[in-house]
Parts: structure tokens; C-alpha cells; sequence
């Protein structure tokens, strides 16, 4: 009986393998690299094997010809072998990567004890900066008592390559040299600091608010759809990209038969308790703030372009596109979600009706509004 595979390998292996990668780099050396490596060319081999099973899938699918059910099934098998080898390697690759943190853990305590100063790397590691620490619980609490009794205003100015006066803690701080903000997020917030700043939290190193830069613009509904096939992203989000009102935002107005051109546009990625709702709001009590604090709402051809610049998502995130609700069906008003899950790398529909309560924990992407020239 022919069946389609789980894609959950799929995103998990381009989503740790991006993110182990990079950690890798800046603190690791040798075999743990060389798995990456592995890891990454069992991927390609895998998105070989799956396109050839894709196509001999659908041959058999509609002949129900015995030869080519026997050749789908072949390819099948060989498929779901490369598979279990992909996961078996990325299974090694984070045991090794718990273990690399741990020991780089050792390291730095063994610098704190004999009195040396710890480096931009080393600091970076023990704040999280850019990523979680992967190590055991134990390491985990060993690592927040290190930082409990460390001075996080200095650390930071190394962490951040940055002169005191280049943090700002209010929007009266904030000058064009303004290289990180640590506070609250005031009214108008976004649209005073520095464009492309990178550094934005509300506390450190918890807080952390992630300003984001990408391109919008130049692709057609079956151009998108296709950039996400290739890319091995799934799509289900109820016929949003076919509602009128979509068509129409990724054209220009009046006439809507021209499409827009590429646009390079500044986002941000926030809970809603970041804006201020620890028990939660609607959506209108959470697009208010976000416009309060600089922000605006995003076209509803984010929502694609989101999913293909958003490659390395973490397994079970999920994070909606600030937008006005498009009414795809009678009675049912969505936005998009971008996740990624157990089923794979996704791009579907949100029910987003006014009276729906979001969790503090929810997570949205706006677009920094742009000043007046």
C-alpha cells in the first residue's frame, strides 16, 4: 500500500542543522563539525530520494499500473532507509552538541577560577546569545548561578561590541549610534531606534525582541507557491493565497495587474506578553499596542515570504503574521501562521475572530512603521 512519509525529519533536520551549525562555529572544532557536514549532505540525498519518490508516487497513483506501484514502492523504501540514517546522524549530532556545551561550560568555569577574563565567545555562550544552552539540567542551573553573580551591564558591552553610551534604557537615550536597547518598550519605541539595529530587549538576557530584515515583493501567487515547494516548506492555509484580497496586496494599486516590485522591509517578532499582556488580549487589544510602539500591520504577502525567510524555525514554534484579518469563508476571519511541527515546515491559516483570546506566550510579526521623509 503506497503512503506518503512523514515530513517531521525533514524540518527537523534543516531547522538543527542550521542552528547546530552556526553554534558549532563559534565554539567548536573537529568531529562535531564533520556530523554537521554528514548530516547535511544526508539531507540532499534525502531531498533527492524524496523528488524521485514524489514523481514515481504520482505516476503510480494515477496508472495503478503493477510496475509502477512496484517502482514507487521501491523508491519508497529507499527513502524512508535514507531517512532513518538522516535521523540516526542528527540523533548523534545533538548528543554531541549536549556534550560540547557542557564542556565548554568546564572551560569557562575554569577561567573564572583561575581569574581570566572571559571573551566576546565565552560570554556570548553564557548569555544565550544567539542560542539556547543545550546542556543537562544541572548545567543549566550551574549556568544562571555563573551569571547571577556576574555584572551584566559590563558583560554586555562586550557581548554587544559596543561603548556604555551606545546602550540606550529609555527612548531619551536613543541616539544614530545606538548599538543595543535594554528596557521597556515605550510608546513609538520602533520607529526611533536606529534602522537595522540587532540587540532589542525588554530584559536581559531573557527578554530578548527579534528585529528581523527581508525582502517582500516580485512574485505571483504560483511563484510563491512554488519557491515553497522547492524550498520543501508545506502550504495548507485554506485558500488564503487565492482570496481577492490577497491577490490584490502583492499588486500595484489602482489597476492590481502589476506586480510589486521586491521591497527590503524591517519586522519585528514579539509575544504578546512582550507588549504588555502577561494574561493574554485579544487581537485588537494586541494590534493597538504594537501600532502604539511603532509598529504596523504587515500586507498579507508577508505571510509567504515569512515562511521562506524564516528556514531555521525551532520544532513546536508558532508565530502569526500581524495583519487585517482576510475572510476566506463565510463566518471565518484568518491570518497566517507559520510553523513548525512533528508533520513538518508549515505555512497555513489562523483563526483570528475579535473575541479570540491569544496567550501571553503567542507570537507575532509586524512591520516597523516607516517615518515620513
Amino acid at each position: 500500500m503506497l503512503s506518503f512519509p512523514c515530513g517531521s525529519v525533514f524540518c527537523f533536520a534543516v531547522s538543527f542543522l542550521l542552528q547546530s551549525t552556526q553554534s558549532m562555529a563559534n565554539h567548536q572544532s573537529g568531529k562535531e563539525n564533520t556530523h554537521c557536514t554528514t548530516a547535511a549532505l544526508m539531507l540532499t540525498q534525502v531531498r533527492t530520494l524524496k523528488a524521485t519518490f514524489d514523481s514515481s508516487f504520482e505516476v503510480a497513483s494515477t496508472s495503478g499500473n503493477a510496475e509502477d506501484v512496484l517502482q514507487a514502492q521501491t523508491d519508497k523504501a529507499q527513502l524512508l532507509s535514507a531517512m532513518a540514517l538522516l535521523q540516526n546522524n542528527l540523533d548523534s549530532l545533538a548528543y554531541e552538541q549536549r556534550e560540547s556545551d557542557t564542556e565548554f561550560l568546564t572551560r569557562i568555569k575554569q577561567k573564572l577560577t583561575e581569574g581570566r577574563l572571559l571573551s566576546h565567545t565565552d560570554l556570548s555562550f553564557l548569555y544565550e546569545v544567539p542560542k539556547p544552552f543545550e546542556g543537562s539540567g544541572e548545567d543549566k542551573q550551574s549556568l544562571r548561578e555563573i551569571r547571577k553573580e556576574r555584572n551584566p551591564e559590563e558583560d554586555m558591552l562586550i557581548i554587544f561590541a559596543c561603548n556604555e553610551d551606545q546602550i540606550a534604557h529609555s527612548i531619551e537615550e536613543i541616539t544614530a549610534s545606538t548599538k543595543a536597547y535594554v528596557g521597556e518598550l515605550q510608546p513609538n519605541i520602533f520607529t526611533l531606534l536606529p534602522e537595522g539595529i540587532e540587540y532589542v530587549y525588554t530584559s536581559f538576557p531573557e527578554g530578548r525582541i527579534h528585529c528581523e530584515h527581508f525582502g517582500v515583493g516580485g512574485m505571483a501567487v504560483a511563484q510563491l507557491k512554488a519557491a515553497m515547494k522547492q524550498a520543501k516548506f508545506q502550504v495548507d492555509d485554506g485558500g488564503l493565497m487565492e482570496s481577492q484580497e490577497f491577490k490584490e496586496s502583492i499588486h500595484e494599486p489602482p489597476e492590481y495587474t502589476k506586480l510589486k516590485s521586491l521591497e527590503q522591509m524591517n519586522f519585528v517578532r514579539l509575544s504578546v506578553g512582550d507588549l504588555g499582556f502577561p494574561n493574554g488580549a485579544t487581537i485588537q487589544e494586541i494590534f493597538a499596542k504594537a501600532i502604539a510602539l511603532g509598529l504596523e500591520l504587515c500586507p498579507p504577502e508577508v505571510g509567504p515570504y515569512y515562511r521562506l525567510h524564516y528556514a531555521n524555525q525551532p520544532m513546536n514554534e508558532y508565530v502569526y503574521i500581524g495583519m487585517n484579518q482576510i475572510i476566506d469563508r463565510p463566518g471565518r476571519s484568518d491570518v497566517f501562521r507559520v510553523h513548525c511541527d512533528h508533520s513538518g515546515a508549515w505555512l497555513r491559516r489562523a483563526w483570528a475572530e475579535p473575541a479570540r483570546e491569544w496567550d501571553a506566550d503567542d507570537q507575532f510579526v509586524f512591520r516597523i512603521r516607516k517615518l515620513e521623509s
